[in-house]
């Protein structure tokens, strides 16, 4: 009995505990389900904020990118210049200057005596130094022999040509003449003869051309100029203009009572009416 006294004990808690628990649980699940949705709506600003912050920062980074200038290069630094390590204790080279060799001077020889001959020295004949002595001279005076002293030899000049003057032996008692070699005579310059100059022969008139402009046919004349035309032979010529090219005719000037022409020698001549 006791056991079906407890089972009806639970049975009627069991149905109170559902409809106490109910209210309850409304009661719990209501503020839940308001506070769930301001919570959504935070969330979405924050997400939006946090959007809109992304988007300003990258905006402002790109403009600083964009607009910033450009680094300038760096100057280059100056290669540091290396000094050779001079030692002042060391001693000073000693600098020897070569022998200078005295140039060498080869004797020319004189322009008179390389391009004309040299005439051969004749010796003088030798002479006697002593005098004689006179005939009132004493006996031992004439019979000692006169004592001969040499005359000083002067040393002889040197002979600038290629043949050299003989010379002759000397004697006890006879002195040597040197020989001295005659300059030659200086050859004369020959000037070549001056042509006398010719004036060139005055031109001289033609006679075929003489006959070609008397029997030239003039029907008209117009004298404006530079511009003057003659009709000559039933063709027209200006000033300058060659007439006959064979004869070398040409026309200077027009005039109203004269012709002018000139031939290739620079004659001219005069066709008057």
């Amino acid at each position: 009995m006791s056991l079906i006294n407890e089972a009806l004990k639970k049975a009627q808690r069991a149905r109170h505990q559902p409809a106490a628990d109910a209210p309850a649980a409304e009661a719990g699940t209501q503020p839940i389900a308001k506070r769930a949705a301001p919570m959504r709506a935070q969330t979405v600003l924050i997400g939006f904020a946090a959007a809109a912050a992304l988007i300003v920062v990258s905006v402002v980074l790109t403009v600083y990118l964009v607009n910033r200038p450009s680094p300038t290069p760096p100057a280059p630094t100056p290669a540091p210049v290396s000094t050779p390590n001079v030692d002042l204790n060391a001693p000073s080279p000693v600098i020897v200057a070569p022998p200078i060799a005295a140039p060498i001077t080869s004797a020319q020889p004189d322009a008179t005596s390389t391009t004309e001959p040299v005439t051969p020295a004749t010796t003088a004949p030798a002479t006697a130094v002593a005098a004689k002595p006179p005939s009132s001279a004493p006996a031992a005076a004439s019979s000692t022999p006169a004592r001969v002293e040499p005359a000083p030899v002067t040393p002889k000049p040197p002979i600038t040509a290629p043949a050299t003057a003989p010379t002759s032996t000397p004697t006890s008692n006879t002195t040597v003449a040197t020989a001295t070699a005659a300059p030659a005579p200086s050859a004369a310059v020959q000037r070549p003869a001056t042509r006398p100059t010719t004036s060139p022969a005055a031109p001289k008139p033609d006679p075929q051309i003489l006959a070609y402009i008397d029997t030239l046919k003039v029907t008209g004349i117009r004298s404006s100029g530079t511009d003057s035309k003659v009709l000559m032979n039933d063709r027209v010529y200006r000033v300058n203009d060659i007439v006959e090219r064979t004869l070398g005719i040409k026309l200077i000037k027009v005039a109203p009572d004269a012709l002018t022409f000139t031939d290739a020698n620079g004659f001219v001549y005069t066709k008057n009416f």
